[in-house]
């Protein structure tokens, strides 16, 4: 489970991922040697440049919490800076900062910033604000109809007991083809999402990882956890109504094999009838956000979360500015869950 304010931090660090200049790099957490007993530091957030030749670390402190910050904190941060090298501090909070931890962060040089929610009707205003929407996909599968080479003069192929078994329970899913050059197991699902690797319409995400993307005006795309969906979908509308599609796979001699009633024979050609329907929810920002210093807004952002795989417990973040045509895309599992796949 993450720790208390681990949210908040996070949220931060992807704010100034969409700040900080190019070439630029964002850790969060990140654990920097103290310069005099090299033992670790924690800090919430840090954001590493170059400025000609020379290095530059800043380090971020945040603080989720009802009221203002005090000067008890700004002076706790003067020294942990100091032990790491920082050329600068920032000090973020969510419920602002008193008068007199404002002078003595400005004494020391340290940057203040807050973060506050602001309302829905605000964000009505944005000019291009993007809309998502979540796609709800549903598959079934048909008999594998396997044709063989001229040269394997069979009829009624079927596959044998333990594989025609294997394909009933897991469809798309059930390892029935052997690869002849190792004799490793493939999936009419692993073909599928090894073409759509060169051919898929969509950004394939994986857990842990960070896109930041240009949307231009009027554009769309699709974000996906699984290839196979993504390959599946292709000339599939949005609307609800199943639609009837044929798939046909034909393969080099002696690339695949499949154990049949014959014995293991080399596959020429598979067909498979599907039947696929999607359709499609809106989805509505979860978190809407500024970003200011004591003197201005910074940045305003809107944040939509998604459950991107339901059996991964893999959450998208999408997050977008007011004044940028830039959105950073983040997924990670959901805490406290483990995945299935």
């Amino acid at each position: 489970m993450a720790r208390q304010g681990r949210e908040f931090e996070e949220l931060v660090a992807r704010i100034e991922k969409l700040l900080i200049p190019a070439g630029a790099e964002i850790k969060s957490p990140d654990f920097i040697k103290h310069k005099v007993t090299g033992k670790p530091r924690e800090f919430d957030v840090s954001i590493r440049s170059k400025v000609g030749s020379a290095s530059i670390l800043i380090v971020l402190e945040c603080r989720k919490r009802g009221g203002n910050q005090d000067i008890m904190w700004i002076d706790g941060l003067v020294t942990k800076g100091r032990d790491v090298g920082a050329a600068k501090i920032i000090a973020v909070s969510s419920g602002g900062f008193s008068k007199h931890a404002i002078e003595v962060a400005k004494l020391h040089g340290i940057d203040i910033r807050t973060i506050k929610e602001i309302s829905d009707d605000e964000i009505l205003d944005w000019p291009n604000i993007l809309k998502f929407d979540t796609l709800q996909i549903n598959c079934k599968s048909g008999p594998l109809i396997v044709a063989m080479y001229n040269d394997q003069k069979y009829e009624n192929i079927l596959l044998d007991q333990v594989d025609g078994e294997n394909y009933q329970q897991l469809g798309l899913n059930a390892e029935v083809l052997i690869r002849d050059a190792d004799s490793s197991r493939w999936s009419i699902s692993k073909i599928c999402s090894e073409l759509s690797k060169s051919n898929a319409p969509a950004k394939i995400l994986k857990p842990g990882e960070e896109q930041q993307l240009i949307v231009p005006p009027n554009s769309s795309g699709i974000f996906a956890s699984d290839p196979v969906a993504v390959f599946l979908l292709q000339g599939v509308p949005f609307d609800g109504n199943p639609v009837s599609k044929k798939l046909t796979f034909r393969f080099p001699k002696w690339q695949f094999s499949v154990k049949t009633n014959y014995g293991n024979c080399n596959v020429y050609e598979l067909t498979i009838d599907l039947t696929i329907s999607c359709s499609k929810t809106g989805a509505l920002p979860t978190k809407i956000v500024e970003y200011s210093s004591d003197k201005k807004s910074i940045i305003q952002l809107a944040e939509t979360e998604i459950l991107l795989d339901e059996s991964k417990n893999l959450k998208v973040t999408i997050t977008q500015s007011r004044l940028l045509e830039e959105i950073m895309v983040s997924t990670e599992p959901i805490p406290g869950t483990k995945g299935t796949g």
